[in-house]
């Protein structure tokens, strides 16, 4: 990963999301990323159904929702992962 000149080395980003309680259920169908790269880059995106907290650094419980080779759009501008590539999550 290279940001503002600086090559730094990542496995990704972890979050939660959650909805409220009375909310209906989420359909997540795409995620943009962004890289400074103009090139292809290799991606993969997991989910789970509840919290990553004490769940890094396997992959039980996960599912992978989207991988692949994209070619980066650059500084300034998210990179699109197309909806033919995800799978859709629902969250709820």
């Amino acid at each position: 990963l290279t940001l503002g000149g600086t090559t730094t080395f990542s496995y990704g980003y972890i979050f939660n999301i959650r909805t409220r309680s009375n909310s209906g259920v989420v359909l997540v169908n795409g995620l943009d990323f962004y890289t400074e790269s103009t090139t292809d880059e290799r991606f993969e995106l997991w989910s789970r159904a509840d919290s990553f907290k004490d769940h890094k650094g396997n992959y039980n419980g996960w599912d992978k929702i989207a991988s692949g080779t994209l070619k980066g759009r650059g500084i300034g501008r998210y990179t699109p992962i197309p909806e033919e590539m995800f799978e859709p999550v629902s969250i709820s």
